[in-house]
């Protein structure tokens, strides 16, 4: 499979079959008068992702790693899944009378080697407190075996700051090749040596977190900063690694993320996707003055647009589920996501 995508008219093919299949189950859904705008986001979202991979591909940004986890390990498994229900997640239902939760988001510590405005990494004590690593890869474990999860995202803290006994995320990602890892970083850390090894795992993506263009990011986040970011997606771009941007709206800066000229420089680096997180006044130094009550419409520039961090449904289940040390503990906590 992840050969046969390498060629444009099988996987235009491809695509366009499991659009179809999108589209009818949409329908079906509609004819029988049980469709919600559940059933419509996840569905924009499905569509959005296989275009923004086609084209990706189209334009041979991706490594055979990527392309292999992204096929393997994520889209596979999905439509698999989608298939015929893990026997997991039937007894996870009978049992709680809930879905499992569609994925496990992990914050394994708290230390940040940025201190941004109104940020709560690295704003509290015990800033070396993390989860053990063999707690961590317990818990995507049992994920995956009691719940059906494929899919993880790795936040913080930074992420590549983490370490235990020697191992860090790229370990666990390497410990559990079936299942796919999005990586929320402020990107400083990504050196070729890191992007190499992200590349020959290919389960992982990263979201590099900007405020926009230099000037803004650079005001937040320190100077020089935003450069260290480019050269970062440099580094990722060089072995064809998925990565993406996420970025905050604020009152600041919310006109530079909806600009052509940012989409623009979405566009040239080569992200293929931004996530767009709500800006939560907590952490250090919070202000509600920073708090814009916006809505996400960009200039045309013939991007898939999806904000999923706005739509609940988007979770497989009826919630997403976190998991992160409790003060002066090494127990796994989850809990209702509001962002999820």
């Amino acid at each position: 499979m992840s050969q046969a995508v390498r060629v444009g008219p099988v996987r235009r093919r491809l695509v366009g079959r499991v659009e179809g299949e999108l589209a009818r189950a949409l329908e079906d859904c509609r004819a029988r008068g049980v469709t919600t705008r559940v059933d419509e986001e996840r569905a924009q979202v499905g569509v959005a992702l296989l275009r923004t991979l086609d084209r990706a591909l189209e334009r041979e940004q991706l490594g055979s790693g990527a392309i292999h986890g992204l096929f393997q390990a994520l889209l596979r498994g999905l439509a698999e899944d989608a298939a015929r229900e893990p026997a997991s997640r039937k007894r996870f239902r009978e049992r709680f009378g809930v879905d499992a939760p569609g994925f496990l988001a992990i914050a394994p510590g708290k230390n940040c080697n940025l201190r941004c405005a109104g940020c709560y990494a690295a704003s509290g004590p015990r800033l070396e407190e993390r989860m053990g690593f063999a707690l961590l890869d317990r818990v995507v474990g049992e994920a995956e075996a009691l719940w059906g999860d494929r899919f993880f995202v790795l936040t913080g803290g930074e992420p590549f700051l983490y370490r235990d006994q020697g191992r860090g995320i790229l370990d666990l990602a390497g410990a559990h090749p079936a299942s796919y890892f999005l990586v929320y970083t402020n990107g400083t850390l990504i050196t070729p040596a890191v992007a190499d090894r992200i590349a020959s795992l290919g389960n992982l993506t990263v979201a590099l977190s900007v405020e926009g263009l230099e000037e803004s990011t650079d005001r937040r986040r320190g100077a020089g900063v935003f450069q260290r970011v480019v050269a970062a997606m440099g580094h990722l771009r060089q072995v064809g690694v998925a990565f993406g941007l996420s970025v905050t709206p604020t009152a600041e800066n919310y006109r530079e993320l909806l600009s052509g000229r940012f989409l623009d420089f979405v566009r040239d680096q080569g992200a293929l996707y931004v996530w767009v997180f709500q800006y939560m006044p907590v952490g250090r130094a919070p202000s509600l003055d920073r708090k814009h009550d916006y809505r996400f419409q960009t200039e045309p520039r013939g991007h898939e647009q999806a904000s999923p961090w706005r739509a609940g449904g988007l979770v497989a289940g009826p919630r997403g589920a976190t998991a992160g040390l409790r003060p002066g503990t090494e127990r796994s906590s989850r809990r209702r996501s509001a962002s999820s």
